[in-house]
């Protein structure tokens, strides 16, 4: 009878002699958790939040398999390849608005009987850099007398090691010319280059890069308001018909025309002739080059580059950040309202934005290891 007794005593109870949980992490960094007892159980039960992902487990002789009732995921002894240990792997791939994220894992160990024996229930956080603004201008001023050589923003950076900062800005408006001269401009090229009479095939798109990495793109209905004041010049403007001969110009005037009735998919003359307005709007080049902001802070580009031609109303400067797993977080966004007042400069601004950094490290491992 003692004998059973002792036996029953030890099927009831065990001791977690070691356990451990990386205590933070970065998004999508691994966060290995380990557990080991003594003593028998009947059962373990596992949960954790549904923005983790289990990327890896050992000691394992079979899958895990999930209470359709509780959602726990449910362990026998038996499972086991060696009895008392118990090891995952765990992640979590989003990238979360707030600073830190919690997420707690249970581990429970049940009798025969379901009743709960021990728990182990730690919490992993996913920890995020930060960078926020601290001023900048609400708006500057262009005129013919004179454009700011630089632009200052403040920034903030609290984070955990390094971080990558790049700088991407855009400049928002209408296109513009100075009278008719920028649809001058346009219609001499075409003219001189007589790309309404070239084949489809020898013209390519502009290169990608200059919208992805200028985050910018010319909208279709730009194009479209453009050919249109282009086809109106080439028929009416008796300077350009002495100059180059009106049967020239007048079939340019016909190559606009068929390009404004008709789809860039119904025409190959339509689409050469956006193809060509188009890339000859973006080699307008507004030239943003930010300087090295601070220490653990550094530029995944140091030239930016934005292509438009257009009389700018807005500024649109992208902070964005990542870190050093590669992690890319939402960008912060300064809006600086553009008051431009030039007669004579076409629309073309080239400025430099400076950033000024404060910077704040923070050691996880004092903050969250304790």
């Amino acid at each position: 009878m003692p004998e059973n007794s002792t036996q029953e005593e030890n099927r009831s109870s065990i001791e977690i002699e070691d356990s451990f949980l990386a205590p933070w992490g970065l998004a999508s960094e691994e966060l290995p958790m380990h557990i080991l007892w003594s003593g028998s159980v009947s059962s373990i039960k596992v949960s954790y939040p549904d923005q983790l992902e289990l990327i890896d487990s050992y000691n394992l002789d079979t899958d895990l398999k999930e209470d359709a009732e509780t959602g726990e995921f449910v362990l026998e002894e038996s499972d086991l390849i060696t009895p008392g240990y118990l090891s995952f792997v765990f992640t979590d791939p989003d990238t979360h608005s707030d600073a830190v994220k919690n997420h707690q894992i249970r581990v429970r160990f049940l009798d025969e009987e379901g009743a709960i024996i021990d728990s182990f229930e730690p919490t992993t956080r996913i920890i995020r850099p930060q960078i926020r603004v601290q001023d900048a201008p609400e708006r500057i001023k262009l005129s013919d007398e004179g454009t700011p050589d630089t632009i200052e923003i403040d920034m903030e950076y609290i984070g955990f090691g390094m971080a990558q900062i790049s700088i991407d800005a855009q400049a928002g408006g209408e296109f513009v010319s100075e009278g008719e001269s920028f649809h001058h401009d346009l219609l001499r090229a075409i003219l001189e280059t007589e790309v309404h009479k070239e084949d489809l095939d020898r013209w390519d798109d502009p290169p990608e890069e200059w919208e992805t990495e200028a985050g910018y793109e010319v909208p279709e209905e730009e194009i479209e308001q453009i050919v249109e004041h282009m086809r109106g010049v080439a028929q009416e403007d008796n300077y350009l018909h002495d100059e180059y001969g009106a049967e020239e110009v007048l079939e340019v005037a016909d190559a606009l025309e068929e390009a404004e009735s008709k789809s860039k998919t119904d025409s190959d003359v339509a689409a050469v002739i956006y193809r060509f307005i188009e890339t000859a709007l973006l080699s307008s080049i507004l030239n943003v080059v930010d300087r090295h902001p601070t220490e653990n802070v550094s530029l995944s580009s140091p030239n930016t580059k934005v292509k438009t031609k257009a009389r700018a109303t807005e500024l649109e400067v992208k902070i964005k950040l990542k870190d050093n797993l590669d992690n890319v977080y939402d960008p912060e966004i300064v809006l600086i309202e553009i008051n431009d007042n030039r007669k004579e400069s076409g629309g073309v601004f080239e400025t430099e934005i400076e950033t000024n950094w404060e910077n704040h490290q923070v050691d996880p491992d004092e903050v969250f290891s304790k």
